[in-house]
């Protein structure tokens, strides 16, 4: 089984994530003038967490993406949302850097009026929950990548190993091969000297052989 060793740095960072996402209501320029609307600051994620977001809770309620030229702005035109109008809603939303993440932020036009909790907080409440749902998605996704990222730093340590394991295991039997060498160098060793002291007893033989065939031609003079 493959463990996973960011689980527990990104078990924190996702239980801090959840405590910090929190919308909250403003009233902001736009491109149809100062506007109340909801937004959310999303940290450690890119532009392109947020985007695909934005582009997955937005799915059901259908609509058509348009973007507002000269700026940031976009808006889901003609977005099917019961919850909070039985006609379509136009939702701009604005998509913008700031300190180590993004501010998403969405303002709901009900055909001219623009969605806030004076004008009815139940429905003003289910805008932020849209609203905190992408910053949530944001977040997985975000998390998701550094997952990747951290898996892949695992697989490249857990290769480095088997390749260690070879390694030694390699080296084991060059060292089992040396030490049968040596046992067998031993023990040539050993009937080396049984050769020598033989050999030893042979020179001896003809050596005294030779010394009585030089006397026994001494006495033929």
């Amino acid at each position: 089984m493959k463990y996973k060793i960011a689980f527990i740095a990104l078990f924190s960072i996702s239980f801090g994530y959840s405590q910090n996402i929190t919308p909250v209501a403003i009233t902001q320029e736009m491109s149809k003038g100062a506007q109340p609307g909801i937004t959310v600051f999303i940290a450690n994620v890119s532009e392109d967490n947020v985007e695909d977001a934005v582009k997955d809770v937005m799915k059901p309620f259908k609509g058509k993406k348009t973007k507002i030229k000269r700026s940031d702005e976009f808006f889901l035109d003609d977005a099917t949302i019961g919850e909070i109008s039985s006609n379509t809603v136009d939702i701009h939303q604005i998509i913008s850097k700031a300190d180590n993440g993004y501010n998403y932020t969405a303002f709901f036009n009900l055909g001219g009026l623009f969605l806030d909790n004076a004008y009815d907080a139940r429905k003003f409440d289910y805008a932020a929950n849209i609203v905190r749902d992408v910053a949530v998605k944001a977040t997985a996704n975000g998390m998701e990548e550094i997952l990747k990222s951290e898996n892949k730093v695992l697989d490249e340590l857990e290769k480095d190993k088997k390749n260690l394991a070879k390694d030694s295991e390699k080296l084991e039997k060059n060292i089992k091969k040396a030490k049968d060498l040596i046992k067998d160098s031993e023990q040539d060793i050993q009937d080396n000297i049984k050769l020598m002291e033989n050999k030893a007893v042979e020179i001896e033989q003809q050596r005294q052989k030779i010394i009585n065939l030089q006397n026994v031609k001494s006495g033929l003079n």
